[in-house]
């Protein structure tokens, strides 16, 4: 029987990483165990690690052992992977045909935002689409359980928030 498919959102992330007692903490702690296999976007694994990283200090985990629960993986599951990275803004010129600019416009008139916003988020979008797997893979590469249950036991042992408690 084929294991159960899940995305876990970045607010069930965050939980596991702020209490071993919670559900979302045992959740995670069911990567690779077959239970259910995890799959993850490239831009859905940087929301964790952002997310993640903006708490150093809030919780008990370093930098380093974030990225050892981010870099898991085991051949049974997509697993959590995210990467490091620096944002550098460069300026490009696009030419579009009449027609798809118009679209554009209207598009990003209805999402509220700048159409060079909307065309900033296509882009990584298809990017992502065609990067994932070979990103995933080289992610993974740097991960093993050992890291992984290394760096969870790091998580305190506080009671969960009310919403994660089991």
């Amino acid at each position: 029987m084929k294991s159960p498919q899940i995305v876990i959102d970045t607010n069930v992330f965050v939980s596991s990483l702020r209490s071993q007692y919670g559900a979302s903490y045992k959740l995670f702690m069911f990567l690779g165990t077959g239970k259910y296999e995890a799959n993850i976007s490239v831009p859905l694994a940087l929301e964790y690690e952002e997310t993640a990283k903006r708490l150093i200090g809030e919780i008990a985990l370093t930098v380093s052992e974030i990225d050892d629960i981010l870099d898991y993986s085991d051949t049974d599951s997509k697993g959590i992977f995210t990467g490091n990275r620096r944002i550098v803004v460069n300026l490009i010129s696009l030419t579009l045909p009449d027609s798809l600019h118009r679209q554009v416009v209207c598009l990003a008139e209805k999402e509220k935002i700048s159409v060079n916003h909307l065309i900033m988020l296509a882009l990584a979008e298809k990017i992502s689409a065609l990067m994932t797997e070979e990103y995933i893979e080289n992610r993974a590469k740097r991960g093993g359980r050992a890291k992984f249950e290394r760096s969870m036991s790091k998580v305190s042992a506080s009671e969960p928030e009310e919403y994660d408690r089991l």
